[in-house]
């Protein structure tokens, strides 16, 4: 839903941070992003709470506050929390793309062992080739296009982190 990103946007908040006032998940909020489910009728009222704030329109009572979730103090401890969960998330990912890559470069040296072996019988041809189907199954599931997504992952994530930083740092934000 186009509308939904526009109002998170135009908060400034983030997918986990929306989702964390909503009381959802990032990735159910995600989901109601692109479309592939919807919002219960809570996190409707809930958003059109958001929206009337941010258009300037008493609530139910002639007030017009919004959720302090989305001000002052709790504004600066969820640019914290994101700060903190880009970093946290761009090390796991760093970890996993380790992982990975190590795991390429031993199939890789399995594979070239396999290719040397010669079977003496049978029951060695056919453990050779099983074991090479495994070994091409592992190598395209840690191959260089993998990789090179992890790659992308790490430096979005850090990226996101050193924009809030920045932003931070420069609208002296009190963390």
């Amino acid at each position: 839903m186009q509308h939904v990103i526009n109002i998170r946007k135009s908060t400034g908040l983030g997918q986990q941070s929306m989702a964390a006032f909503l009381g959802l998940t990032r990735q159910a909020l995600d989901k109601v992003e692109k479309n592939l489910c919807s919002f219960s009728t809570a996190n409707l009222i809930k958003l059109s709470r958001l929206q009337a704030c941010l258009d300037g329109l008493p609530d139910a009572d002639g007030n017009n506050q919004c959720n302090t979730q989305l001000s002052g103090r709790d504004e600066s401890e969820n640019l914290q929390r994101r700060e903190a969960d880009c970093r946290y998330f761009a090390a796991v990912t760093q970890k996993e793309l380790s992982i990975r890559e190590a795991s390429f470069k031993k199939s890789m040296l399995l594979y070239e062992a396999l290719n040397i072996l010669q079977p003496t019988d049978e029951g060695d041809e056919l453990w050779i080739k099983k074991t090479k189907n495994e070994t091409i199954n592992k190598l395209d599931n840690c191959g260089p296009a993998v990789c090179m997504r992890l790659r992308k992952r790490v430096y979005l994530l850090t990226a996101e982190a050193d924009y809030i930083h920045q932003f931070v740092n420069e609208n002296n934000i009190h963390l």
